[in-house]
């Protein structure tokens, strides 16, 4: 079978979704999304098909010789530790048929993958200014066409947790590689050293466009806060760092601090998310357990969230805290003494 490996830009949404995180060149970097960032989103379908998107295709003498069929593997370079991931391969793609096309744009009206993904570019990037303008840009990717690729959603495979990789050869956008395999984990980095993908560090990512674009905002203001709060006090952080909020050390001990925006969903289920993401951070396979855990909230909880607290704390023995910001900057569950 053909493989090819193809750059994708980087996302924090599993690639189901364009997250506005990335800062590379190209497209993406331009426009600040990339439509590859739907490139494992499976649940827009046409005939048991999903459609990537690829900067360019196989030469056709080259398909002919392959029977028109291709694997193609992406991988993408993460933003922070600047190190290279295998994310997942569409087996068994090829072309789509002019006569596809069609029919892939009337269900996709039809069912409202066009209006969903319109809006979760508006969510996600300032580059259009109306619904229309973002609309007519997931349209004609089916229109003009830039995404010339169908794949059985069968012969998907996605790694949820991405496989780090040496550097590629080529790593541009807008061309691919023929390679003989895809690649396998790096041999080069010491396992110790791999990095933490993105698992449920996306907090909201059951949210829909139209919140989250009031969400993210609020979101980054709080944890801007915290950190100045916590830096004033003459403690640094990491900001951010691996799409875990913050994380910072007090006298040799490490704290890892999960912030959330209360908007909408209540305190109680805002620490319900933020607790499984603090579990996730600290058990998953390959993460690191941090000494200290934090819940940080824009609202001030419940008594009943502060007795639920409690007896994580004396019950499970969970070395949890519980923070909210207040006019004269934060405050805490159990009563947070820093001793510097």
């Amino acid at each position: 079978m053909l493989n090819i490996l193809q750059r994708v830009c980087w996302n924090t949404r599993g690639w189901q979704l364009p997250s506005g995180s990335t800062s590379e060149s190209g497209f993406p970097g331009e426009n600040g999304f990339g439509h590859e960032e739907w490139n494992f989103q499976l649940s827009d379908t046409w005939n048991k098909f999903v459609f990537p998107y690829t900067y360019l295709i196989p030469q056709k003498k080259i398909l002919d010789e392959h029977q028109g069929k291709f694997n193609i593997g992406f991988f993408a370079r993460h933003q922070e530790q600047h190190q290279w991931l295998f994310l997942g391969v569409h087996h068994n793609a090829c072309l789509i048929a002019d006569s596809d096309y069609p029919q892939i744009i009337k269900l996709f009206d039809k069912d409202g993958v066009f209006d969903r993904r319109a809006d979760e570019l508006l969510s996600a990037t300032n580059r259009f200014k109306t619904k229309k303008a973002a609309l007519k840009e997931v349209t004609d990717a089916f229109k003009t066409p830039f995404i010339r690729v169908k794949s059985p959603i069968s012969d998907v495979e996605y790694f949820a947790q991405p496989i780090l990789i040496d550097k590629p050869s080529n790593h541009r956008f807008k061309s691919f590689t023929y390679v003989d395999s895809f690649p396998s984990s790096s041999t080069n980095i010491p396992v110790s050293q791999s990095i933490r993908s993105a698992l449920a560090e996306d907090g909201y990512y059951r949210e829909t466009a139209a919140k989250l674009k009031l969400i993210i905002p609020k979101h980054n203001k709080l944890s801007n806060d915290f950190c100045q709060w916590l830096n004033k006090k003459g403690i640094p952080v990491k900001q951010e760092e691996n799409f875990i909020d913050v994380l910072f050390e007090v006298n040799n001990v490490s704290y890892i601090a999960e912030l959330k925006v209360v908007y909408g969903i209540g305190t109680t289920k805002a620490i319900r998310e933020a607790l499984g993401q603090l579990l996730e951070y600290n058990y998953y396979p390959g993460r690191n357990t941090n000494k200290e855990w934090m819940i940080i909230l824009d609202q001030t909880p419940l008594a009943s969230d502060q007795s639920y607290v409690e007896k994580l704390i004396t019950e499970i023995k969970f070395p949890l805290r519980i923070g909210w910001q207040t006019t004269k900057g934060f405050e805490f569950y159990p009563v947070w003494k820093i001793k510097l």
